[in-house]
């Protein structure tokens, strides 16, 4: 069990940077089942009650669900499941998993009446102050099932970034099947430099003849590793994250301005969260598929390119319950919550832009809009203890999560501007990009859970993520080599800038060769 020591990290008070790209921004308080009319109970009152700044929101909207749920198992003495508060042996209605959950609830509700001291039970109280007990009730609060959101448009990215740079590639003259290997990051841009005769200046992929049969047909491999880290919310724990990505394609050229392809990806995620800047630890891993249609209307100038899709990933979820009592009749806490939840999304996305190419320059304006509709499934976790005499045995901090919808809409109006050198040994193209975003339909979502013992009670957990931030900016540059032999190379830097809590940057590159 975890020694019984007082806690000594600090609480996260504050929000700070969020990692992934499109899920940042402002906090909604009160916004659990019982905002308006919060559970009557010691718990309630202490934390509502206490000056300002002595608990959080989590804290607080975890102390009323927990509060509804002791009121649940203790509200009706002749009802089919009751436990009684003095019990301190399971009961014909209060046995097995409810009995677990009820004395670990009970540990919380008797610790408050300690602090209040308001002449209320406090045998099973463990003893702690309001910081301690303000752990506790953020260590029960199974916010970190946020996370799998992230996580799901996190591959939405990098999947519709790598078709994205498939359509940038094919506007400007490739064919035949190519190699490639690039860093998605996370804003979903694409992150193939233009290297071909109309990026070089010339236009010269329009130009000319008939296709022959034998290029109609093209094809792409793709792989990516990407990373980042999310500080933490006053709702939302920090993490690092790491992602390998691999995508592959086949299209085909109907005509010279129209091509229509599909896509395969594949991915293998990692979540790991930060105790030592959230109450929280333990972590995600997910694999996933994705297939994507794509087309791409091309006039030699102007240009209209879409794509839609569906993803599916599957979790591994640990989430780790540690707090200490200073009861000795109390043990202290230490158990882990296993899930395993899935998503499935739809995807699309919609580009319009105008390539002009005087001489070797090409600047490219374009605007371009970016939808995900993400459904994670309903799941239940299961906890265990961790460590001593009873290690793997339930733990009764299992909770019963409900389906999550996430639903966003990105749009950006952006400009890429480059120039083509021709040295000796090839051509050098250097390039810069810069883009406006604005998300719509931009609610937070809601992780809504209760205890597995008592699901369907009403007894929630209603916990807010953050609102995706209304306005940023991505600014890249970057260079593309092209050597001889069909060989191409590139780099890129980009950078997230203008969101409140995000700072994101990303150095890319990879090579790529046609055959």
């Amino acid at each position: 069990m975890v020694p019984n020591t007082r806690p000594t990290v600090g609480r996260a008070r504050t929000c700070s940077l969020l990692g992934c790209s499109v899920l940042a921004g402002s906090m909604l308080w009160h916004v659990a089942a019982y905002a308006q009319t919060p559970p009557p109970g010691s718990l309630t009152q202490l934390v509502t009650s206490a000056p300002a700044g002595t608990f959080d929101q989590l804290e607080e909207l975890s102390a009323f669900a927990n509060q509804a749920s002791y009121n649940f198992l203790t509200g009706n003495p002749r009802g089919a499941t009751y436990c009684d508060p003095g019990q301190s042996t399971p009961s014909a209605t209060c046995q097995g998993g409810v009995f677990l959950a009820f004395s670990n609830l009970r540990t919380l509700i008797q610790s408050a009446n300690e602090l209040l001291d308001n002449g209320q039970p406090t045998q099973y109280s463990l003893h702690t102050d309001d910081l301690g007990l303000g752990f506790a009730l953020q260590w029960t609060a199974g916010e970190e099932a946020a996370a799998p959101g992230s996580v799901a448009t996190q591959f939405a990215n990098g999947q519709l970034s790598s078709v994205a740079s498939r359509i940038t590639a094919l506007r400007f003259g490739a064919s035949g099947f190519s190699l490639g290997a690039m860093n998605t990051g996370q804003q979903g841009a694409p992150m193939y430099a233009d290297d071909s005769p109309r990026a070089l200046g010339g236009g010269a992929s329009a130009d000319g003849g008939d296709i022959g049969i034998a290029s109609r047909w093209g094809g792409f491999l793709n792989g990516s590793f990407g990373w980042g880290k999310r500080d933490p919310s006053i709702l939302e724990d920090a993490f690092a994250f790491d992602s390998k990505d691999a995508t592959a394609g086949v299209d085909y050229r109907l005509t010279r301005t129209f091509v229509i392809g599909i896509s395969a990806g594949y991915t293998a995620q990692r979540i790991d969260f930060n105790s030592a800047l959230s109450v929280a630890g333990g972590g995600v891993r997910s694999t996933g598929y994705s297939s994507v249609i794509y087309a791409l209307w091309d006039w030699n100038g102007p240009y209209l390119s879409g794509s839609v899709g569906w993803q599916r990933l599957d979790y591994q979820t640990t989430r780790l319950i540690t707090y200490p009592s200073f009861n000795i009749a109390v043990p202290s806490v230490n158990a882990t919550a296993y899930g395993s939840p899935r998503s499935n999304a739809l995807l699309g996305t919609l580009t319009f832009g105008w390539s002009f190419t005087p001489r070797a320059w090409t600047l490219e304006p374009y605007v371009t809009a970016d939808y995900r509709d993400i459904t994670i499934a309903a799941f239940h976790e299961t906890s265990l203890i961790n460590a001593g005499p009873d290690a793997g045995q339930p733990a009764g901090f299992d909770l019963a999560y409900a389906s999550q919808s996430i639903r966003l809409l990105d749009a950006a109006v952006g400009a890429r501007i480059q120039y083509a050198f021709k040295p000796s040994f090839g051509v050098i193209v250097p390039y810069v990009r810069g883009e406006y975003h604005r998300t719509f339909d931009s609610n937070p979502y809601t992780v809504v859970s209760t205890y597995a013992a008592i699901a369907g009670s009403g007894a929630d957990f209603a916990l807010p993520s953050d609102a995706p931030q209304r306005h940023y900016y991505v600014a890249a540059g970057g260079f593309s080599l092209v050597l001889p032999h069909g060989i191409q190379a590139f780099a890129q830097f980009e950078e997230v800038a203008g969101m409140q809590y995000v700072s994101d940057r990303q150095i890319t590159g990879g090579i790529r060769a046609e055959f």
